[in-house]
């Protein structure tokens, strides 16, 4: 029988589930949820304490990494040369993969456990975990940790992402592998949309800064694209499309003067008004050159002899040179707008309605002027437009004028010999080096020309004891390369004074250059310029206020290179491509931070660039010029051998000495009839070249034809002794068909099945004709063994 004990604990236990039985009390629930939210918050706590030392934590993660080289190793080949993914996920060490996949498989939890919550109040099906997709990730990220832990490692990913980033047509490949992984955070097509939306909202005239002391400087340029490649057809019928645009910009520079507001002064040009010709702004440069080259030359007579250095080069004179020039631009940097763009520029009604958008941007009053830079080409549509709009002040670009001047320099002196001292400077591909295709390399020639000439100049009349001055006075008919040769040393030295007037910002040195250059240009035919020289001058000097805000801020360059690097999609869609170009600045703002922190790529290269001093030959051509300005036929030097010059004679140098006044007088008249029009426009004679122009084709030519006579006179000699030759047949490139003897005779080589030996292929020779040979021989049995 059971105890009282038994018994009460049993009634006990009744009543206990009697009672649990029953509905709970609110405040019984209430408390159960507390507690059990009291118990959960501590156990999260707990783990979170567990690891308080993130850091820490991270250094024994990259401890055990790093002591896993050993296992890393002997799973070598599947982390270099995997066959698949799986295989390249199981070479990586087994705590790295469970880490990673951990991690990334917690976040797809939480983000499903969202969306599938969605998704059901929608009555979709949910959304499950891709493992396949999670391997992807989790193999992209410990390949990156494996590369810099150890680099010796062929790691596949890192290697194959090399090689992609180099292959432009797989690029959009290379991009949906970036988004697999989650290193973009949205697709192409996705990316199209919302730069669509991002070009839509731009607005560039937000960017311009207001200010009683800002001037704008308004810039206009053609901007035109390319397609990289054929449209998909008959390339032989289809050419590439090409697009244009007017590109606006505007340069505002705070003046450390206020611009006044009301009208400005306006001075009335006559024709004695002094705007071309040489000045005393540039003599002075002009010489401060010539001091500096016989600094460094630095002469000395020991023992009688004359002795100088040779231990610098153009680079050592050119950065001597810029220390000597006052420099302009000192104030702080401009505030550069890309403002919406124009049409294509190809009419004067589209250029002034260019100008006109101006007005808006700006807020001109009605007695405003409107200072615009632009190029030749539409510098000339801008002085047209002045008709309708009168105060359109238009200033010519002086980068495009500069290059230009290098080709005025290379007509001029095309026949005394300038090509001749261009190959030996090692210029190989003279009718580019001619033609100015590339503006860099081309004033690169020709500095180290002037150098060369300036350097050649001042030993030999040192050595001679006579003066720069004197050079011109000697007798008719003597020292005539030294003459021709000084005459490219002053006028290439008002190039180069232009250049590094540009260079350092200083206005006065490229207005003087410029004013000094005007009659060279037209002795050179460069007609347009002329015409724009004479237009651009005159504005200058009828409008001081204007010159004076010049000197602030005389030199500016335009990123024109920016506008097309960021300029993709549809070029072709004349309203997409305006947007993008509106747009550009925006772009390039949101990927500054990334590319000059990522990247150290801040946009402007302080850096000089790795070009070839050339010293070595530039100081070869100095010698090889001091001896021949003091030959008395200086044509047989070896120099001029292979490019002789043809105007290298007394009328040649007569030519070349009046090319300077005669284009001082033609400027002028331009001057007279296209600025002041005070005299009826006369056209006839401004493309007249002042000289004799050889372009580096006559000189082929002429070898050609030299090479033609020499094989013609050739032919024609007999030996005395000699007996003429009989004509040989000829024995190949003519159809021929085998006689029946001749395939009696070679019909004994169809015995040889495999292998016909040499000895067969001689004896049947002795029965042929030379026309068979034993290659003829050979294939003719290749061809009939079996039949």
């Amino acid at each position: 029988m059971p105890s009282e004990t038994d018994s009460q604990t049993t009634n006990t236990s009744t009543n206990q589930e009697i009672y649990l039985n029953e509905a709970p009390s609110l405040f019984m629930i209430k408390t159960v949820f507390i507690e059990t939210s009291k118990k959960n918050k501590k156990k999260r706590n707990e783990k979170i304490l567990e690891i308080s030392d993130f850091k820490e934590f991270g250094r024994e993660f990259g401890q055990k990494l790093w002591n896993s080289r050993s296992d890393i190793n002997s799973k070598k080949s599947a982390l270099e040369s995997p066959k698949t993914i799986q295989e390249y996920c199981d070479g990586f060490p087994e705590f790295l993969n469970n880490f990673f996949t951990g991690i990334i498989d917690e976040l797809y939890q939480k983000k499903n456990a969202i969306c599938n919550w969605q998704r059901k109040r929608r009555n979709n099906l949910p959304k499950t975990t891709s493992s396949e997709q999670i391997m992807k990730i989790v193999t992209f990220i410990t390949s990156i940790l494996l590369g810099i832990a150890f680099p010796h490692l062929k790691i596949w990913i890192p290697r194959v992402l090399a090689s992609l980033g180099r292959m432009p047509r797989l690029l959009g490949s290379f991009r949906r592998l970036l988004t697999v992984c989650h290193v973009t955070s949205h697709s192409d097509r996705h990316e199209r949309k919302l730069a669509k939306v991002r070009m839509e909202k731009s607005n560039p005239a937000s960017r311009l800064i207001q200010g009683n002391n800002v001037w704008n400087l308004a810039t206009i340029d053609n901007i035109d694209f390319k397609e990289k490649s054929f449209k998909f057809g008959n390339i032989y019928d289809v050419t590439r499309d090409n697009s244009h645009a007017t590109l606006r910009m505007v340069f505002q520079a705070q003046l450390p003067i206020e611009i006044e507001t009301g009208p400005e002064e306006v001075i009335e040009l006559t024709a004695e008004t002094s705007l071309f010709g040489m000045n005393q702004g540039i003599d002075g440069t002009l010489t401060m050159f010539r001091q500096v080259i016989y600094e460094l030359l630095d002469f000395k007579n020991i023992n009688e002899e004359l002795v100088y250095k040779t231990n610098f080069d153009a680079e050592t004179i050119k950065n001597i040179i810029l220390t000597r020039l006052d420099r302009g631009c000192c104030g702080p940097s401009p505030n550069i707008v890309i403002l919406e763009p124009g049409a294509s520029p190809n009419s004067d009604e589209e250029i002034l309605r260019v100008a006109e958008m101006y007005k808006d941007d700006f807020a001109l009053e009605s007695h405003s002027f409107l200072d615009i830079v632009a190029d030749e080409a539409i510098f000339r549509r801008l002085i047209k437009c002045r008709a309708k709009w009168p105060n359109i002040r238009p200033l010519l670009g002086q980068w495009h004028t500069s290059k230009d001047f290098c080709s005025v320099l290379l007509v001029l002196f095309s026949s005394y010999g300038l090509l001749s001292l261009a190959s030996r400077l090692g210029v190989r591909f003279l009718d580019k080096f001619e033609s100015v295709v590339d503006y860099r390399s081309t004033a690169r020639v020709l500095d180290l020309l002037w150098v060369a000439v300036g350097i050649s100049i001042s030993i030999y009349i040192t050595k001679k004891g006579i003066s720069f001055n004197e050079i011109m006075d000697s007798e008719n008919g003597s020292h005539i390369c030294l003459k021709v040769w000084y005459l490219y040393y002053e006028w290439a030295g008002i190039w180069k004074a232009h250049r590094m007037g540009m260079r350092v910002g200083n206005f006065d040195l490229q207005q003087n250059s410029l004013s000094a250059a005007g009659p060279l240009y037209a002795s050179a035919a460069k007609s347009n310029y002329t015409t724009a020289i004479a237009h651009y001058l005159s504005i200058i000097a009828a409008h001081p206020k204007l010159e004076e805000k010049l000197r602030y801020c005389g030199a500016f360059k335009i990123p024109m290179t920016l506008t097309k690097i960021l300029t993709i999609g549809n070029i072709f869609d004349e309203k997409n491509l305006r947007d993008q170009i509106k747009a550009s600045q925006d772009e390039r703002e949101r990927i500054d931070l990334l590319m000059s922190e990522y990247l150290d790529d801040y946009s402007v290269s302080h850096s000089e660039r790795a070009v070839k001093s050339r010293k070595e030959s530039l100081w070869e051509l100095v010698d090889d010029l001091v001896t021949v300005f003091g030959m008395a036929d200086p044509l047989s030097h070896q120099l001029f051998q292979e490019y002789k010059p043809t105007e290298m004679h007394q009328e040649g140098l007569n030519r070349l000495i009046a090319c300077y006044p005669d284009g001082l007088e033609r400027i002028k008249a331009v001057y007279r009839q296209e600025v002041l029009e005070i005299e009826r426009r006369n056209p006839q004679g401004r493309r007249t070249i002042g000289v004799v122009r050889t372009k580096p084709k006559d000189y082929n030519k002429k070898s050609v034809g030299k090479r033609t006579r020499v094989v013609a006179e050739n032919s024609n000699e007999i030996s005395p002794t000699t007996e003429p030759q009989p004509k040989r047949r000829k024995t190949t490139g003519t159809k021929r068909r085998t006689t029946e003897d001749e395939t009696a005779i070679l019909c004994a080589l169809k015995m040889y099945k495999d292998n016909l030996p040499d000895d067969a292929i001689t004896s049947v020779r002795k029965n042929l004709s030379e026309v068979w040979t034993v290659k003829k021989v050979r294939e003719w049995w290749n061809y009939h063994k079996n039949r």
